[in-house]
């Protein structure tokens, strides 16, 4: 039976990931790109003055401000007329900060529902029952900050392949609903078509529809542990993934019954590094092979030294401490840092 494993960050005596750091206040630079995703206290019309929104346990308050062209839309990816915001919806709202760290000039807003429509939304994260700003590009900036108990959470996609051109390298554009989405495709994530037979990363081509399940990595990027390619776009409305209400596709943040996560300890060996593909495989002292994807944004240090990824090498002795991803007929195993 094969076994694969995944990584978002490792937890090493020599390459280890540093722990997020409480954060008090907001410390995004000035014009940094950001997602505010939280709900609306109270109705408004966003369009007539500035709105505001009380974010994580502390209630910061960010001050959303309209730019010139803003564009609201429904639950379904569809343009909204006027800018009222009715209280209790979940909003997701990107922008770029101004002059204040707490201040989001907004060109861009998506209504994900009431409270537990959002949570059914590929934005909601339970580990931020009352809303989040992360950075959109660059870094993995959040706040508030991203709780020791907090790790992946299972979200599915179905959408349409947009671009391949970089699929060699195990990446994927996929849209899905009114997002463009990356998806990061390992070279062991398991592929089929209808009936479960298997399929290979050949069949992931442009105007394709799938049906990939993983867990989002950072801003609209996700990582694939497992896709089923479903066809053309008349294979798709013809699929039992089509959704009368979302015919551009979707993508959901739920606890699949096929990709579940348990924690992981492997202790090894560094057999292999390929950077090009972003993983390692760690031969660990019970004698199984255990390949570690590491995401963007992971930290690792020799020590108490922060040092890149480009520091490991075969050879290392490692500690990996993590969470594993599990599901699919194929058991899949995967860690994230705790």
């Amino acid at each position: 039976m094969r076994r694969l494993a995944y990584l978002l960050a490792a937890i090493l005596p020599f390459f280890a990931a540093q722990a997020a750091r409480a954060q008090n206040q907001p410390h995004f630079a000035g014009g940094s790109q950001v997602v505010v995703v939280a709900p609306v206290p109270a109705d408004v019309d966003i369009t007539k003055g500035p709105a505001q929104l009380p974010i994580g346990p502390e209630r910061t308050q960010f001050t959303l401000n309209v730019a010139p062209g803003l564009t609201i839309l429904d639950p379904a990816g569809l343009r909204m007329p006027g800018g009222r915001l009715q209280r209790g919806l979940w909003i997701r709202a990107a922008g770029a900060i101004g002059d204040n760290p707490q201040t989001v000039r907004v060109d861009n807003i998506q209504v994900l529902g009431s409270a537990s429509e959002a949570e059914q939304s590929a934005f909601y994260r339970r580990s931020f029952p009352a809303g989040y700003v992360m950075a959109a590009t660059g870094s993995n900036e959040l706040f508030p900050a991203a709780p020791e108990a907090g790790g992946v959470e299972p979200t599915v996609l179905v959408g349409r392949i947009t671009g391949d051109s970089d699929r060699a390298r195990g990446r994927l554009q996929a849209q899905a609903g009114p997002n463009q989405w990356t998806l990061v495709v390992p070279d062991n994530a398991r592929i089929t078509v209808a009936g479960g037979a298997t399929a290979s990363t050949q069949d992931l081509t442009q105007g394709n529809w799938i049906r990939a399940e993983g867990w989002q990595t950072g801003n609209l990027t996700m990582h694939a542990a497992q896709i089923r390619v479903i066809g053309n776009a008349e294979k798709f409305r013809a699929s039992e993934f089509n959704r009368q209400d979302s015919n551009n596709g979707y993508v959901a943040r739920v606890a699949a019954a096929r990709l579940t996560i348990q924690p992981l300890h492997v202790a090894g060996t560094v057999a292999q590094v390929n950077r090009e593909r972003g993983y390692f495989v760690v031969r660990a002292d019970d004698g199984q092979q255990h390949t570690v994807y590491v995401e963007e944004g992971t930290h690792f240090r020799r020590g108490t030294d922060p040092v890149g990824f480009d520091a490991l090498k075969e050879g290392d002795k490692v500690d990996v401490t993590g969470r594993m991803i599990a599901g699919g007929p194929a058991p899949a195993e995967g860690a994230v840092a705790k």
